[in-house]
């Protein structure tokens, strides 16, 4: 991946607010997680949906993220946090936002 490629899908997390690993990290793995933040707008941790990518396709990792978002939005808020204001969060494109797989 090119510097001008991971600040984009960088650009992309920030907007969406999670990131989805489609199996970079490790083979056969698929993950979708958001931020959680503490009473300063901090990131302290991550909340995280992970799953044998043959149990979990990238459009189901898609379309779970607003329910993982809002999980770590509430853990924010136990925080004292609440998370970064936004509208409601959409499911993006899997062309979006893995078009270079």
């Amino acid at each position: 991946m090119t510097r001008e490629a991971l600040e984009e899908e960088l650009e992309r997390v920030r907007q969406d607010g999670y990131a989805v690993d489609d199996e970079e990290s490790a083979q056969g793995l698929r993950c979708v997680a958001a931020p959680v933040r503490d009473a300063s707008g901090h990131v302290v941790c991550a909340l995280s949906l992970s799953s044998p990518a043959d149990r979990l396709s990238l459009a189901d990792a898609t379309r779970a993220a607003p329910q993982v978002v809002a999980s770590a939005d509430a853990v924010s808020s136990a925080l004292g946090g609440g998370g970064r204001p936004r509208g409601d969060i959409e499911p993006v494109e899997v062309e979006r936002a893995h078009a270079d797989h």
